[in-house]
């Protein structure tokens, strides 16, 4: 049995998983033998009490929140604190509370004082999804290409340099893993009228298939690359986009972390030291 201060949720679940037997301080607790049979099992805090003030909460809102989680799936391990600060760009400070932070929540391993070894990328973008989905942390706005996806995409090859955008969700994951027609578009641009107006766009209340958002966070542009000529977002960004999007998109990003846990050296960056 592992006796601690306290054990969050992952930990309790991947304890649970490969059958160890827990207790903390706050009365969580997870006991099963089989000789005597015996389960006992009860509920206690759900959040540290004991985290110090200034401290991340359970919730990856927040600006330093997504540029070091972006950065976290994006380069592969082993990281110093310093250096996911300098590559995420946030503050040393910041950095060093999210990664106490993931590393009380399970998400990455640190060694003492040292770099962070390894992340659990998919969870981690499960669990960002859901603190800061999408459509709850972007400016949108619905529109209507009347002719579909198809014409939606020539049009964006047609742009001229300097209409800034990005392409996520499921445009996003076409050149990765493809999972049906994309039925929705999702564009970031920080100028999305004037985006929307060149392409030919119609602002709809119902039935868009088209969503332009202004994002509030510069890292959805973080690692961007070009596909037939369009400007799409870093695996990871869409994944997460269309984890915490409507409709089919959930089992979209699924679909796509599945192919990114196959093919990490197609997406996941060494850096440059």
């Amino acid at each position: 049995m592992l006796a601690t201060r306290y054990l969050s949720r992952q930990i309790r679940d991947l304890l649970r998983e490969r059958g160890v037997s827990y207790m903390d301080a706050t009365g969580n607790i997870f006991l099963r033998a089989e000789d005597p049979l015996v389960l006992i099992a009860d509920r206690g805090a759900t959040t540290d009490p004991r985290r110090r003030a200034g401290r991340p909460t359970a919730s990856l809102k927040g600006l330093p929140a997504a540029l070091m989680v972006r950065a976290l799936a994006d380069y592969v391990p082993p990281l110093t604190v310093p250096e996911l600060a300098n590559v995420a760009g946030t503050s040393i400070g910041a950095a060093y509370r999210l990664v106490d932070y993931l590393t009380n929540e399970g998400l990455i391993t640190r060694e003492s004082r040292g770099p962070v070894t390894t992340v659990d990328w998919p969870e981690l973008l499960r669990r960002w999804s859901r603190d800061a989905p999408f459509l709850d942390t972007n400016s949108t706005r619905g529109y209507l290409e009347p002719r579909g996806i198809d014409a939606l995409a020539t049009k964006l090859r047609g742009l001229t340099e300097g209409q800034s955008y990005a392409v996520s969700g499921s445009l996003a994951a076409q050149p990765y893993a493809p999972y049906a027609e994309p039925r929705l578009a999702l564009l970031y641009t920080t100028e999305p009228e004037t985006l929307a107006t060149t392409l030919g766009l119609r602002p709809v209340e119902t039935g868009a298939n088209v969503i332009v958002a202004s994002p509030r966070s510069p890292v959805v542009y973080a690692r961007s690359t070009t596909w037939q000529g369009i400007t799409i977002v870093a695996p990871s960004q869409s994944a997460a986009d269309l984890l915490g999007g409507p409709g089919r998109n959930p089992s979209e990003g699924e679909f796509l972390i599945a192919w990114m846990k196959e093919n990490p050296d197609d997406w996941r960056r060494q850096l440059d030291r």
